[in-house]
């Protein structure tokens, strides 16, 4: 079982049409959409799954980080310690008493991820996450996202490909289709359509 996922793609390939389409927004035309061997209605997935879009910060809206962290549930002293831990990992726990808004933008990115986090759902998506943050604050993401994904099945829609070169599995996408599949170094020995974007990207010659 591929336990972290990505796709990746040019632009308008229909990687976040995919993402809407796994999460429950959008309706699929045809096929399947099943986990642990049950099929998925659109609204069963809403349970399922956390979706992070690419604009974040309206979706902020706690008093505090631990707040923001625990929308919708109640506070306990374990659900504090758990949200304090997971600030810690995504280097936020210096801002806790900070209001959410008073953040900035890869700040509100980061604590957004962390909800998405501390949330039960087994599944989540990120479409873009780190699209808009500094080099620094993405290698925070990475570093977070990789301790923080081991307890669930991850789906990562990504432009930059520095973000998923540790995916178990990368879907490259083309005009609405899979062209190619596989881990980032067996992509790359293919030179097909993934090592040309990557290369593109990164001013291989």
């Amino acid at each position: 079982v591929y336990k972290r996922q990505a796709v990746v793609g040019p632009n308008a390939a229909g990687k976040s049409t995919l993402g809407k389409i796994l999460s429950g927004l959008v309706k699929e035309n045809s096929g399947t959409i099943s986990y642990m061997g049950k099929r998925l209605k659109p609204s069963g997935r809403r349970g399922l799954i956390w979706y992070i879009m690419q604009d974040l910060d309206s979706q902020l809206f706690g008093e505090d980080l631990i707040d923001e962290l625990l929308t919708g549930q109640k506070r306990t002293p374990e659900r504090e310690e758990k949200a304090a831990s997971i600030l810690a990992a995504l280097n936020l726990d210096s801002l806790q008493e900070h209001h959410p808004m008073t953040l900035s933008g890869g700040q509100k990115q980061l604590l957004t991820i962390a909800r998405a986090f501390l949330s039960d759902r087994p599944l989540l998506i990120l479409d873009e996450a780190t699209s808009s943050v500094d080099t620094r604050t993405e290698l925070l993401i990475q570093g977070a996202m990789d301790k923080l994904m081991r307890k669930k099945t991850s789906f990562v829609i990504a432009h930059r490909l520095s973000t998923i070169v540790n995916a178990d599995v990368i879907l490259v996408i083309k005009n609405g289709d899979v062209v190619e599949s596989g881990t980032h170094e067996e992509l790359l020995k293919k030179n097909g359509f993934y090592a040309e974007i990557y290369n593109a990207q990164y001013n291989f010659s």
